[in-house]
Protein backbone atom coordinates (compact mmCIF):
# COMPACT_ATOMS: atom_id res chain seq x y z
CA UNK A 1 0.00 0.00 0.00
CA UNK A 2 2.78 2.15 0.54
CA UNK A 3 3.70 2.12 -3.35
CA UNK A 4 0.76 3.93 -4.41
CA UNK A 5 1.09 6.62 -1.48
CA UNK A 6 4.77 7.17 -2.54
CA UNK A 7 3.08 7.75 -6.00
CA UNK A 8 0.56 9.90 -5.43
CA UNK A 9 3.03 12.29 -3.39
CA UNK A 10 5.03 11.80 -6.37
CA UNK A 11 2.11 13.16 -8.36
CA UNK A 12 1.81 15.70 -5.89
CA UNK A 13 5.12 17.07 -5.72
CA UNK A 14 4.34 17.20 -9.79
CA UNK A 15 1.32 19.47 -9.52
CA UNK A 16 3.39 21.60 -7.00
CA UNK A 17 5.97 21.76 -9.23
CA UNK A 18 3.82 22.87 -12.54
CA UNK A 19 2.05 25.64 -10.32
CA UNK A 20 4.85 27.39 -9.30
CA UNK A 21 5.49 28.68 -13.50
CA UNK A 22 3.03 30.98 -14.95
CA UNK A 23 0.55 28.40 -16.71
CA UNK A 24 -2.05 29.51 -19.36
CA UNK A 25 -5.60 28.55 -19.32
CA UNK A 26 -4.79 25.25 -20.69
CA UNK A 27 -2.80 24.61 -18.92
CA UNK A 28 -4.34 24.90 -15.69
CA UNK A 29 -7.29 23.26 -16.74
CA UNK A 30 -4.77 20.31 -17.28
CA UNK A 31 -3.19 20.88 -13.63
CA UNK A 32 -6.94 20.75 -12.43
CA UNK A 33 -7.80 17.36 -14.27
CA UNK A 34 -4.66 16.28 -12.68
CA UNK A 35 -5.38 17.22 -8.94
CA UNK A 36 -8.82 15.59 -9.38
CA UNK A 37 -7.37 11.90 -10.67
CA UNK A 38 -5.03 12.34 -7.82
CA UNK A 39 -7.67 13.20 -5.38
CA UNK A 40 -10.00 10.41 -6.77
CA UNK A 41 -7.29 8.46 -6.08
CA UNK A 42 -6.57 9.39 -2.68
CA UNK A 43 -10.62 8.87 -2.08
CA UNK A 44 -10.48 5.36 -3.29
CA UNK A 45 -7.34 4.34 -1.16
CA UNK A 46 -9.08 5.58 1.84
CA UNK A 47 -12.13 3.81 1.13
CA UNK A 48 -10.83 0.53 0.65
CA UNK A 49 -8.68 0.96 3.80
CA UNK A 50 -11.73 2.03 5.80
CA UNK A 51 -13.72 -0.79 4.43
CA UNK A 52 -11.78 -3.39 6.37
CA UNK A 53 -11.31 -1.49 9.48
CA UNK A 54 -15.35 -0.76 10.19
CA UNK A 55 -16.15 -4.18 10.88
CA UNK A 56 -13.24 -4.46 13.12
CA UNK A 57 -13.45 -0.95 14.79
CA UNK A 58 -17.76 -2.44 15.84
CA UNK A 59 -16.29 -5.48 16.82
CA UNK A 60 -13.98 -3.78 19.84
CA UNK A 61 -16.62 -1.26 20.64
CA UNK A 62 -19.19 -3.75 20.93
CA UNK A 63 -16.75 -5.89 23.16
CA UNK A 64 -15.91 -3.08 25.15
CA UNK A 65 -19.04 -2.26 26.35
CA UNK A 66 -19.65 -5.63 27.14
CA UNK A 67 -16.89 -5.81 29.04
CA UNK A 68 -18.07 -2.79 30.58
CA UNK A 69 -21.32 -3.47 31.64
CA UNK A 70 -19.96 -6.61 33.57
CA UNK A 71 -17.54 -4.22 35.13
CA UNK A 72 -20.05 -1.88 36.55
CA UNK A 73 -22.25 -5.09 37.84
CA UNK A 74 -19.15 -5.98 39.64
CA UNK A 75 -18.89 -3.26 41.11
CA UNK A 76 -22.91 -2.65 41.92
CA UNK A 77 -22.36 -5.92 43.33
CA UNK A 78 -19.34 -4.39 45.64
CA UNK A 79 -20.89 -1.82 46.59
CA UNK A 80 -24.17 -3.36 47.87
CA UNK A 81 -22.68 -6.35 49.41
CA UNK A 82 -24.58 -8.68 46.50
CA UNK A 83 -27.72 -9.15 45.28
CA UNK A 84 -30.10 -9.65 48.20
Amino acid sequence: MSGAWDDILAELMEVHKASRRRLDMAQLRELKAQVVDILNTVKSLISENMDGKDNHNEREFQDSKTKQNRSELCLEKQKWGGWS
